[in-house]
């Protein structure tokens, strides 16, 4: 045998055990990752931690969590850098169904939403239906002497509370693009959590999810 025809049938023996190896490295050893996308709503309430550990104790699965608003954690999922995804927007559920990128819809849960504000409420909302109060909400943050003082944030990161929020000011007959630009309405661009913040800080309004008020 030639000195070239060792070399080659090493080299192959060589790649040969490499594949193998790296096949019983996968299937027997290396733990599968399961990634899920999610809201931050869910993500801060702390359950899917409590979810990660019991699951990870029963099955060889690496489970991580991405927190975001709803769209951009369906847009992880629609980039194929998810592999589930937990969110609260039937109509953005519907058309990532359509497209075809889920093939599989389950309703585990149901989140309500309220308008939340100051316990003195300036804009006087409380008992009125959702319609009353955000147009009494504008008239005051109209009023307002100093147009910079805020009177309603809005999460404004195209989350599923986000998508509810702009429902809600159509069906009160209002503008969303042209309201939002108002000196009085703000967008925190941020989570449930950091938009509550901002709103106890300011005396303001928002529109909360159960959930995580």
């Amino acid at each position: 045998m030639k000195p070239w025809q060792k070399m080659s049938i090493i080299g192959f023996a060589i790649v040969v055990l490499v594949i193998a190896g790296t096949f019983i490295y996968l299937n027997y050893f290396a733990k599968r990752r399961l990634i899920v996308s999610t809201t931050t709503s869910l993500y801060e309430t702390d359950l899917l931690k409590a979810i990660e550990t019991a699951f990870e104790s029963k099955y060889p699965i690496d489970v991580q969590f991405i927190s975001a608003g709803t769209g951009i954690a369906i847009e992880h999922a629609r980039n194929g850098d998810a592999d589930l995804i937990l969110v609260h927007s039937p109509s953005q559920e519907k058309t990532f169904l359509q497209e075809g990128y889920g093939v599989s819809r389950k309703i585990i849960a149901n989140n309500f939403f309220s308008i939340v504000g100051p316990q003195n409420d300036p804009a006087q909302i409380t008992g009125l239906n959702v319609t009353e109060s955000l147009k009494r909400i504008v008239d005051y943050g109209r009023s307002q002497a100093d147009p910079n003082n805020k009177v309603w944030f809005s999460r404004g990161d195209n989350s599923g509370t986000h998508s509810k929020e702009q429902g809600l000011w159509k069906s009160a007959g209002f503008n969303y693009t042209t309201l939002s630009v108002e000196a009085w309405y703000a967008s925190a661009g941020a989570g449930m959590g950091e938009t509550l913040l901002k709103t106890e800080e300011k005396s303001a309004y928002t529109l909360s999810d159960i959930g995580t008020y």
